[in-house]
C-alpha cells in the first residue's frame, strides 16, 4: 500500500514466541536500543546482531519477537520511541534513511521515507498520529501524518536541532537552536514560527510546561532557568541558582513546581514556579545524571548513571529513599502510569 510517492509502504513482520527471561547483550548504544512503553506496560529492544525486535508484555509475562524480510545485515534502528496509547513502535534506521513503525498486536509495519534526510530521535505527537524526527546536522524538522501520508518539513535555520518536543495538546512543536541560543515553537497546521529569544544567556534544552503555555529554558554552563509565555513571547519568570549550573529540569504534572538537578553537586532542586521559592532535595554529594516526577507530583525519582543508584524523594518532607542496582545504571528512567512503578535498565551483566 503505497501513499503520496511511496512515502509511506505498508509491510509485514514474522512474530513467534520468546521467553519472557531472555538476557539482552552487553549495553552498546549503537548496537542496541530498549525502551519502556508505560501504556502498555512492555518493554522493546532491538538487537543488531540478531536483527530483531523483542517486546516484553509485562501484563501476560508473554515475549515476541518480530523479523522483517527488508531488514539488511547492515540495518541499524536507534531511538526505539513507544506510540503514546503504548500499541505502535517506532524506530529510525540510520543506515536505511526511514522511519519504521510497528503494530505491537499484529506486526504490521509502515516505512516512512526520510527522503535522504539524517534523523537523530523522534518524537510521537500526543494524539499517536503524527511523529516527528529532528537533526542535530540539519536545520529540518520532519512530521509525518499516518492517517493521510502527509509529509512536512518545517525549517529552523541552516543550525542544527539539538532537542524536539511537542506541545500537550499537539498543536504545536519546539525546538532547540543547536546553536542560535534561543527555542523555536512551530504551528503544526501553519508552519508558522515563533523564537524564543534568551539573549545573553543562551538555552541548551527546553521543557513544555503542561498546560502547553509555558516553556522553560535553561543553560547548562549558568545558574538560571527561564520560564516564556508561548503566545505573547514574553519572558514569564527567572529562577535562579547560585551555586553552579543546572543540568537540565523537568515541570511537575500540575505545572505548579519545576525540578532540576545540579549534576557533580549531588542536589535536586524544585521551583515553586510563581514564587521562586527553592527546595532542595539532597543525594550526599553524589553525581545525580537525571530526574522524573511520578504522575502523582508526589515523588520524584533520580539516578546515577556511575555509581548504580537510584534516589526517590518525597517532595513535600524531603525524605528519600535509596535503591541499589547492580553495575551502571542506563540512561533512562520512566515511570508506569499507576505511580507505583518504574523503569530502567543495567549496563552491566546482573546475572
Amino acid at each position: 500500500m503505497l501513499f503520496q510517492g511511496g512515502d509511506m509502504i505498508q509491510t509485514y513482520h514474522q512474530r513467534r514466541s520468546c521467553g519472557l527471561s531472555q538476557t539482552l547483550p552487553k549495553y552498546e548504544p549503537d548496537k542496541w536500543s530498549v525502551s519502556w512503553g508505560s501504556a502498555a506496560n512492555a518493554i522493546a529492544s532491538w538487537s543488531l546482531a540478531e536483527q530483531k525486535i523483542r517486546i516484553w508484555d509485562l501484563n501476560s509475562g508473554k515475549c515476541y519477537e518480530w523479523f522483517h524480510q527488508h531488514l539488511h545485515d547492515e540495518d541499524k534502528f536507534t531511538k526505539l520511541r513507544w506510540g503514546p496509547d503504548g500499541k505502535r513502535i517506532a524506530a529510525w534506521s540510520s543506515s536505511g534513511k526511514r522511519v519504521v513503525v510497528w503494530e505491537v498486536e499484529t506486526g504490521k509495519c509502515q516505512e516512512l521515507e526520510g527522503q535522504g534526510n539524517e534523523v537523530s530521535d523522534l518524537s510521537w505527537g500526543p494524539d499517536g498520529r503524527r511523529i516527528a524526527g529532528w537533526s542535530f546536522f540539519n536545520g529540518k524538522v520532519i512530521l509525518w501524518d499516518f492517517e493521510t501520508g502527509r509529509r512536512q518539513e518545517l525549517v529552523a535555520q541552516e543550525d542544527g536541532v539539538s532537542d524536539l518536543s511537542w506541545a500537550p495538546d499537539g498543536k504545536r512543536i519546539a525546538g532547540c537552536l543547536l546553536f542560535g541560543g534561543k527555542v523555536l515553537v512551530w504551528e503544526v497546521e501553519t508552519g508558522k514560527r515563533q523564537d524564543l529569544e534568551a539573549q545573553e544567556e543562551g538555552v541548551d534544552a527546553f521543557s513544555w510546561g503542561p498546560d502547553g503555555k509555558r516553556i522553560a529554558g535553561w543553560p547548562r554552563s549558568g545558574g538560571k532557568v527561564l520560564v516564556w509565555e508561548v503566545e505573547t513571547g514574553r519572558r514569564h519568570r527567572e529562577l535562579v541558582w547560585k551555586d553552579g549550573g543546572v543540568m537540565a529540569v523537568s515541570w511537575g504534572p500540575d505545572g505548579k513546581r519545576i525540578a532540576g538537578w545540579t549534576g557533580s553537586g549531588g542536589k535536586v532542586l524544585v521551583w515553586e514556579v510563581e514564587t521562586g521559592r527553592l527546595q532542595q532535595l539532597e543525594a550526599n554529594e553524589e553525581r545525580v545524571d537525571s530526574i522524573s516526577w511520578g504522575p502523582d507530583g508526589r515523588r520524584i525519582v533520580g539516578w546515577s548513571g556511575s555509581g548504580g543508584k537510584v534516589w526517590v524523594w518525597e517532595v513535600e518532607t524531603g525524605r528519600r529513599q535509596e535503591l541499589v542496582i547492580c553495575g551502571e545504571a542506563g540512561n533512562e528512567i520512566s515511570w508506569g502510569r499507576d505511580g507505583k512503578s518504574f523503569f530502567t535498565f543495567s549496563a552491566s551483566d546482573c546475572s
